[in-house]
């Protein structure tokens, strides 16, 4: 539900200082390089998506830094919002800080999604002025450890290695992955192409919390496609955001990968 608490001026200035405390809180380790001999507890259909990105014998993914085009949709048949989207993920603790730029209405909207220390929260302040959502807790952070796997997937292959992470193969197209990060436990189903790229990411373990009033545990899937060298790995550069609703599926978000780095010693400079 949504909460009315005090909060900075600045959503910016909050998410620059989680970035930098987390930078802090999780400094780079030894460098790990991921072997074939690491990936061989997986699916045969899993290690053929690691292998085709490029990751083995290159160092293990800690943490991550991406920027992101995005659109945005409120509701079917609106017209989008054009965002810009900034991201840090860390692996050895999960965490998921991530800022978008929008206008809504031609008023200058800014968002932040924390996912740190096995909680998360929500935040939309408009023009600097009153706080549109802030939504925390329980039921949020379920929601979000499904938005941490679906990041582990799509662009950190090397930590799928991670034991938080339990599977179960479907057939050759298709895996179930479970992630354990207590006390949270979520699941999603992968599916694969014959070229052994990811193309689809579905989990029924994220509702709707912040959309559809009443009913909330839609499911949730994030198609990937145009496959592309990033000059580290072979990634999926595009994706899409749906909620699959009883009167038809609802695709609130495409996004657009425009830079991705790895293995990062503190916060970019932007």
């Amino acid at each position: 539900m949504a909460t009315k608490i005090s909060l900075p001026r600045s959503v910016q200035g909050v998410f620059l200082k989680q970035v930098t405390d987390e930078f802090v809180r999780q400094p780079l380790q030894k460098e790990e390089i991921l072997r074939l001999s690491d990936i061989e507890h997986l699916p045969k259909n899993v290690q053929a998506y690691i292998i085709g990105t490029g990751a083995i014998g290159k160092p293990r993914v800690q943490n991550l830094w991406l920027e992101f085009d995005a659109k945005m949709f409120r509701k079917p048949g609106d017209r989008p919002m054009v965002c810009d989207v900034v991201q840090y993920s860390f692996f050895g603790t999960y965490t998921r800080i991530f800022f978008l730029k929008a206008k809504i209405f031609g008023i200058p909207a800014r968002v932040l999604h924390s996912y740190i220390n096995c909680n998360a929260t929500m935040w939309v302040r408009i023009a600097s002025l009153f706080n549109m959502v802030h939504i925390t807790g329980p039921k949020l952070t379920a929601t979000e450890t499904v938005t941490v796997l679906n990041d582990l997937c799509a662009f950190a292959p090397s930590a799928l290695v991670d034991k938080r992470l339990s599977w179960k193969e479907i057939d050759s197209q298709k895996t179930e992955v479970t992630l354990h990060n207590d006390p949270y436990k979520v699941k999603a189903l992968l599916y694969f192409n014959k070229q052994g790229e990811l193309i689809n990411f579905e989990s029924d373990d994220r509702p709707d919390v912040a959309g559809k009033p009443g009913r909330q545990d839609f499911k949730w899937s994030t198609p990937l496609r145009n496959y592309k060298e990033t000059g580290i790995l072979k990634l999926n550069s595009e994706g899409e955001a749906i909620y699959h609703y009883p009167e038809g599926n609802f695709s609130y978000g495409t996004f657009t990968l425009r830079t991705i780095e790895y293995n990062l010693s503190g916060p970019k400079e932007r």
